[in-house]
C-alpha cells in the first residue's frame, strides 16, 4: 500500500503481464464515485467488470474511487492498480476530491480509454476537464441514473449538477456508451445522444450455494435489496396484507439496509397493515446474504426502475425463482422458465403471487434450477469482459464493429 502523489492511496499498481513476456495493449482508466457499498449493484458491477478484464491480459487498468473504500475490495484482481482518493467534508454528498481531479489529469495523459460509471457526483464530472489535449476516449456507463424514474428524483440537485457544475459535458464528450439493457440504451436515446451505444449486459459471479435444507415446514418469500423508494416494498407489503391469512405457511422475509430513512417508514406501513408474519432483518453480507437467497422459496423486487437488477441475478445463481417487473430488463425470466415478469403496481403484484404461492416447493426448485443454469450459461463475467474488450478495441480503431455495437 503506497500514498499516492495526490492524497489518495493507492493498491496493487502492477499491470499484468502478458504470455509473451510484454506489458498488456490498453491502457484503461475506469472512475466511479463508490464501491463501500455492497448492497448497491454499482460496486460488483465495477468490480466484476475491471477484475474479468485484467485476467484476460490485453489491458493495463486503473480504478479511481473514493473515500470511503476498503483497502482489500473482495473480488478485485490484484492486476488493477486500485487508487483510493478522498473527498471533501462540503458538500459531502457530492464527492468533491480535488485528489481525484488531480490524478485524473495526470492519467488521462496517457490513457487510451476513460469509462466513467453511473453519474450525478463530482467523479463523473471532472473526466471531460482532465481529458481536454490527450487522446483518451471517453465511455459512459450510466447505470441506471438516465431513466425517467431517476431523473425524476432529486431534481434540484440534479439540475445543479447539469447547467452549474458540468454534467452535461460527459455526456456531450461520450465517444460511446454503455447500457446493460435495452430499456437504458433506449433512455440514451430519448434524450437525444446518438454515440454508439454497446449493449452488454453487467456479468454475474457463480459461486458455489448450498440447497436448502429439505423438508422445511414453513416456506419464505423473500425481498432482498436496498430500502429505497424505488425497490416497491410498499407495493409488496400491500400485497402481503391481501394474501397473508390465506397462505399461512408462507412468511415474508425484508433483508436490507435503509436508504434516505425508508426502512422506517416501512416498518411503520406493515404496523399499519397489521402484518403477523413479516420479518425485517437488517442487511447481509457475503455467504450470509447467499444463504438468505438459497434459503428461500421465492424472491420478490417489485421495483419500479433497475438498468440490470443484481439482487434478481444472485437469487437466480442461489436456485431461487424470481418475480419482478417489467422496468427491470428480466424478460428472460419468462422465456427461460424460471421467474415471472410482471408490471409494476399493486394489483399485478398481488394477483401474480396469488396464483405463484400455492406452486408445489418441487416445481419452484425445479425453476430455480433453470435459473442457476441460465446466469451461468449467459452472464458469466469473462464473456461480458471479452464483449467489453472488443469493444474498446472497435472504438480505438483497432478492430471490427462489433454486432451490439448500435450506431
Amino acid at each position: 500500500m503506497l500514498d499516492s502523489d495526490h492524497g489518495g492511496t493507492a493498491y496493487a499498481a502492477t499491470p499484468p503481464e502478458r504470455a509473451d513476456g510484454g506489458r498488456a495493449g490498453m491502457n484503461l482508466v475506469h472512475v466511479v464515485s463508490h464501491l463501500h457499498n455492497e448492497a448497491s449493484g454499482l460496486a460488483p458491477a465495477v468490480i466484476g467488470l475491471t477484475s474479468a478484464l485484467a485476467a484476460r491480459g490485453a489491458c493495463r487498468l486503473a480504478l479511481h474511487t473514493l473515500a470511503p473504500t476498503p483497502t482489500c475490495l473482495p473480488g478485485l484482481d490484484p492486476a488493477v492498480s486500485l487508487r483510493v482518493h478522498p473527498r471533501a467534508r462540503v458538500p459531502w454528498r457530492l464527492g468533491r476530491s480535488p485528489a481525484l481531479r488531480a490524478a485524473l489529469r495526470e492519467v488521462c495523459r496517457g490513457a487510451d480509454a476513460v469509462h466513467v460509471h453511473s453519474l450525478w457526483m463530482m467523479p463523473s464530472i471532472y473526466p471531460p476537464f482532465a481529458m481536454r489535449g490527450t487522446r483518451a476516449r471517453l465511455v459512459v456507463s450510466p447505470h441506471g441514473t438516465l431513466s425517467p424514474w431517476a431523473l425524476a428524483r432529486s431534481r434540484p440537485r440534479k439540475g445543479f449538477a447539469w447547467y452549474v457544475l458540468g454534467q452535461r459535458r460527459l455526456l456531450a464528450a461520450a465517444a460511446l456508451f454503455h447500457a446493460t439493457s435495452q430499456e437504458e440504451a433506449e433512455d440514451i436515446r430519448r434524450l437525444g445522444y446518438r454515440q454508439p451505444v454497446a449493449l452488454i449486459p453487467n456479468g454475474v459471479a457463480v459461486p458455489d450455494c448450498a440447497l436448502p435444507e429439505p423438508g422445511r415446514p414453513r416456506r419464505t418469500l423473500l425481498f432482498l435489496s436496498r430500502i429505497h423508494p424505488k425497490k416497491g416494498l410498499d407495493l409488496l407489503l400491500r400485497a402481503w396484507a391481501r394474501l397473508e391469512a390465506r397462505f399461512p405457511d408462507w412468511d415474508l422475509e425484508v433483508v436490507g439496509p435503509d436508504n434516505e430513512g425508508h426502512l422506517q417508514e416501512m416498518q411503520r406501513l406493515a404496523g399499519e397493515l397489521g402484518l403477523a408474519r413479516v420479518t425485517f432483518r437488517g442487511p447481509l453480507y457475503g455467504a450470509d446474504k447467499l444463504r438468505a437467497y438459497a434459503g428461500a422459496d421465492l424472491y420478490v423486487l417489485p421495483s419500479w426502475s433497475e438498468n440490470f437488477g443484481y439482487t434478481v441475478a444472485e437469487a437466480l445463481v442461489c436456485r431461487t425463482p424470481v418475480v419482478t417487473t417489467r422496468p427491470t430488463p428480466w424478460a428472460a425470466l419468462e422465456h427461460e422458465g424460471c421467474g415471472w415478469w410482471i408490471d409494476t403496481g399493486y394489483e399485478p403484484l398481488a394477483a401474480c403471487l396469488e396464483t405463484v404461492l400455492p406452486t408445489p416447493r418441487a416445481k419452484l426448485n425445479e425453476m430455480g434450477e433453470v435459473g442457476r443454469n441460465y446466469v451461468s450459461r449467459e452472464l458469466s463475467w469473462d464473456s461480458v469482459a471479452e464483449r467489453m474488450e472488443a469493444t474498446y478495441a472497435w472504438l480505438l480503431e483497432n478492430g471490427p464493429l462489433p454486432s451490439w455495437v448500435s450506431t
